[in-house]
């Protein structure tokens, strides 16, 4: 018998299974081996570029030398060939090809092999390959997904906040647009710090497109729930900056691609990046200090405080208007397919942010917040 079913009546039904055995034979490594013993490549978006490792596990009795691998994904072939090595027995070897896989639609296989091993072929082929199945998410057409991070210098697990923040940024640029909204310290924005502090029950946390709270760990899984929906519109960003009078002036264009009916709003944030400045209250807690709360991106290599002089703080929401809610009804009560709208906003831009730094957030509020 290799298998067996149990189908126990209800929840208080119980089974007994007795004269199990097994056997063990025991694997008699070859002289010459090499397998693949793991593929890396981390799953996306359709259209991403992706790195590809591998481990090489030498699965013989003689060291390996030298060796060539090759990874096969949607039609592309990327090829390696290691040398001047010395891979003892049952050690792994970690390789990091130069190329880059693009995520293709739907499900496809990757698959490493590793071939002329110490310039022949080795004795077991069995091993020699190793595959994976990717099935990246296709993003909905010009959707952009909104994170908004409650944080400050004073609380001591905000750093992974901006860790989990750094990671989206470089995951998914194009496609999330990251704002720290921060509590307690010199870059507030009373207004949004007031909005955002009513939909959290403390700090780090955050949320996405406005939905539920999530800790900031858990910004990888709402974006990749959140970036399939195909928005209602294409909110398009302009501006003018009068270097004179300090004055922004923004325009969001709003293109329509579904009739929507009821109060529709939309907002315009401000963000700047590499914010910093002297003084204890720009110094930021790190209780990942000492590595005893275990890696954070490399916070658990810094102090506990991070000197402000060691520091900068990045997607720091620097002004919101009209308002957290935005302005009730910014669009007409029925908006019909291809439908256009254009709504204006003007900021005053103090001597100490850095125009070079700052973004624009277009963000549509639907008619259920």
């Amino acid at each position: 018998m290799t298998s067996l079913d149990l189908f126990p009546l209800d929840a208080t039904g119980q089974w007994w299974v007795d004269d199990v055995s097994y056997s063990v034979t025991p694997y008699t490594l070859p002289t010459l081996n090499a397998g693949v013993s793991y593929v890396g490549i981390e799953n996306g978006l359709v259209g991403f570029a992706r790195e590809v490792t591998a481990k090489v596990r030498n699965l013989g009795t003689t060291d390996l030398t030298s060796f060539d691998i090759s990874v096969s994904y949607n039609g592309a072939t990327l090829n390696e060939t290691v040398t001047g090595v010395t891979v003892t027995s049952l050690t792994e070897y970690d390789v990091t090809f130069s190329g880059t896989a693009t995520l293709a639609a739907g499900t496809n296989v990757a698959s490493v092999t590793v071939s002329n091993v110490n310039g022949g072929t080795d004795d077991d082929s069995a091993d020699d390959t190793k595959s994976m199945n990717i099935t990246p998410i296709t993003p909905g057409a010009g959707k952009v997904v909104v994170g908004e991070e409650a944080t400050g210098t004073w609380c001591p697990w905000c750093t992974r906040g901006t860790h989990f923040m750094h990671v989206m940024e470089e995951s998914y640029k194009g496609y999330w647009a990251g704002i720290a909204v921060h509590n307690g310290d010199p870059m507030v924005v009373s207004e949004y710090d007031q909005g955002i502090g009513a939909l959290i029950g403390g700090y780090p946390s955050g949320v996405v497109d406005r939905g539920a709270e999530v800790d900031p760990s858990g910004f990888p899984g709402a974006f990749l729930e959140n970036v399939q929906m195909t928005p209602a519109a294409i909110i398009t960003n302009g501006a003018f900056y009068d270097a004179t009078t300090a004055e922004l002036a923004v325009s969001l264009k709003v293109d329509f691609s579904k009739a929507v009916s009821g109060d529709w709003r939309l907002i315009c944030v401000l963000t700047e990046d590499s914010v910093h400045g002297t003084g204890a209250d720009w110094s930021q807690a790190n209780a990942y200090a000492g590595g005893g709360s275990g890696p954070m991106g490399g916070f658990e290599n810094l102090p506990s405080p991070i000197p402000f002089d060691q520091i900068s703080y990045d997607h720091v929401a620097r002004a919101i208007s009209p308002s957290f809610e935005g302005k009730a009804n910014s669009f007409p009560t029925s908006v019909a397919y291809g439908d256009s709208h254009t709504l204006l906003y003007s900021f005053s831009v103090p001597a100490d942010w850095n125009t070079d730094k700052m973004h624009i957030i277009g963000m549509q509020i639907n008619d259920q917040g």
